[in-house]
């Protein structure tokens, strides 16, 4: 009996290394759809930003037509969006918002991916400030939410850091968290272009807004602010 029950351990053996095998297979192939999609993602908020930008473009050159420097290029016009001129441009934009909130939301689905948490971020910030939101303040919390989610699984991203402070100042939140997020930001990477750039920004804001609270509130961090000023 005992002969016969060795027999069985190779075979068991082979079993769970053959079930181990088919596990790390499947997650190889969830991760790498999820890569897939979240690449998709990336290239309908590209395509939404250019749509926005190009619609703009169009809309100055209707607003004066004897300004050249106003009038992109007719073929251009013709061949990427023709159909601008017929007023489905907001159709348009909603839709292809909505199909990229979509795509990174599956792509999370598949991959809890601290930078596929931040593209959906992105992509939630950037319909806020173009009113493809209803609630302002609501959807800016809501990629706060995920900015935050990210900072666990990657807690040393110094753009994730100088992200949250950006949120902060939007929502007008001038706190100890934001200080945290300015903080964390130059302590995980004081010579990045994102954290000079938001420091360097929200203090000469603040700065030129000659409010004695706001001046208060920022002076302690004035020094580090006046490096980053120096630096963008």
């Amino acid at each position: 009996m005992l002969k016969a029950n060795k027999g069985y351990l190779p075979i068991i053996i082979k079993a769970a290394l053959i079930g181990c095998l088919l596990l790390l297979i499947f997650i190889a192939s969830k991760w790498g759809i999820a890569n897939l999609t979240f690449k998709r993602a990336e290239q309908l908020h590209s395509q939404l930003i250019d749509l926005t930008n190009y619609h703009s473009v169009l809309i100055s050159q209707q607003r004066n037509e004897q300004d050249p420097a106003l009038r992109p290029d007719d073929d251009t016009i013709d061949l990427r969006h023709p159909e601008l001129d017929s007023g489905s441009y907001r159709i348009q934009q909603q839709a292809l918002y909505q199909n990229a909130l979509e795509t990174i939301s599956t792509a999370i689905n598949l991959h809890n991916n601290p930078q596929y948490l931040e593209k959906k971020a992105q992509i939630i910030e950037w319909g806020a400030h173009h009113k493809l939101e209803l609630e302002y303040v609501k959807s800016l919390n809501k990629a706060k939410q995920l900015y935050l989610k990210s900072t666990k699984l990657r807690p040393s991203w110094p753009a994730t850091w100088a992200a949250l402070a950006l949120i902060k100042w939007q929502l007008n939140e001038f706190d100890d968290e934001l200080k945290h997020y300015l903080k964390n930001a130059h302590a995980f990477g004081k010579n990045t272009p994102e954290v000079h750039l938001v420091w360097s920004q929200l203090a000469i804001a603040i700065k030129q807004s000659n409010n004695a609270e706001l001046n208060a509130y920022f002076a302690p961090l004035n020094k580090t602010a006046d490096y980053h000023i120096k630096n963008n």
